[in-house]
């Protein structure tokens, strides 16, 4: 599936955005509202992808659209925001807020990676606190699961921000710490419990499996994501 984290061009329209992920998946309206967990409904996708409401959709909307896409809500929401404001989120330093990263491996602390950028106003609004939010780089540690790497939204180069008091909904990211393989696992809560699969990082090596993912010491749902613009 094409890479659709990132806008294709300035101005940017929310609406399309969700619209070239939807047919991505070779999904109909239908198909996506009933994915959606009723969430959603045929005609609220349309309008939205169309963009007939000036307005940014709501917390139930963008969560519906989060549980159907598998992308954290609050990610969607700053691209609402953008789209909405027409900000390019490249120059409004006021619409982040920057937090220092955590590192499993002593030898990262000097990564040049020392930071990432985390929309403000949606930590508000989701009453995510500072303490409660970890930060990684998957970069060297990070494993995704066969459902996160199908899915494409985060990549094993990426930096995640995850909300470590959160209770996960069925189909978030979550994160869990590997401790027997010192690895970092992003998969997707109920829908990959017992014999997660973990694609071969490189060509020609062997995937792995996870028996259950009650051996991960869990780390928090993810709720950002951050890397290179392929």
């Amino acid at each position: 599936m094409k890479d659709f984290r990132y806008p294709d061009a300035w101005p940017f329209d929310f609406g399309v955005y969700l619209k070239k992920i939807r047919e991505g998946m070779n999904l109909s309206m239908a198909e996506a509202a009933i994915r959606a967990n009723g969430k959603l409904t045929p005609s609220t996708i349309s309008v939205i992808e169309r963009h007939l409401v000036a307005s940014t959709p709501s917390m139930r909307q963008l969560e519906g659209f989060s549980e159907l896409y598998g992308i954290p809500v609050i990610y969607l929401f700053a691209l609402a925001y953008v789209s909405e404001k027409q900000l390019d989120p490249n120059t409004v330093d006021k619409v982040w807020e920057e937090f220092s990263l955590e590192h499993f491996d002593a030898a990262e602390q000097g990564a040049a990676e020392a930071s990432v950028l985390v929309h403000r106003q949606q930590l508000e609004q989701l009453g995510v606190k500072r303490d409660q939010l970890r930060h990684y780089s998957l970069r060297k540690v990070g494993l995704l699961s066969e459902e996160v790497t199908h899915q494409g939204f985060v990549l094993d180069t990426d930096i995640i921000s995850v909300d470590s008091e959160r209770t996960p909904a069925s189909g978030e990211l979550v994160a869990g710490w590997w401790r027997e393989k010192l690895k970092l696992l992003v998969y997707r809560h109920n829908l990959e419990e017992r014999d997660v699969v973990i694609p071969a990082q490189r060509e020609g090596e062997p995937y792995s499996k996870l028996e259950s993912v009650s051996d991960l010491e869990y780390l928090g749902v993810v709720i950002w994501r951050s890397g290179p613009t392929p």
